[in-house]
């Protein structure tokens, strides 16, 4: 009770960022959606697919429904154009 008091009399400024909403039923199928042209990708060049693009990564794009900063370089080359056309077909 003492610390929730602390807590409140701190000005708002001060408040940690509050997480983001759990993803939809619906951002969930798109993620899955995004996941089959990686595995694709990494089966054509000899990678696991947990190397290509981290789950984050997934969840920002489709949230956003743009190429987040997050994905960079050799990523962003290679998968970028390939996502935003699996998510938006």
């Amino acid at each position: 009770m003492r610390l929730c008091q602390k807590a409140l009399a701190k000005p708002e400024q001060s408040w940690p960022t509050p997480l983001p909403p759990p993803l939809t039923i619906e951002q969930n199928n798109q993620i899955k959606k995004l996941r089959q042209p990686l595995a694709e990708f990494a089966r054509q060049h000899d990678m696991a697919q947990e190397l290509l693009v981290r789950k984050k990564v997934l969840q920002d794009l489709v949230t956003s429904q743009q190429l987040p900063d997050s994905l960079h370089g050799w990523r962003r080359e290679q998968l970028g154009q390939l996502l935003l056309a699996q998510l938006n077909p």
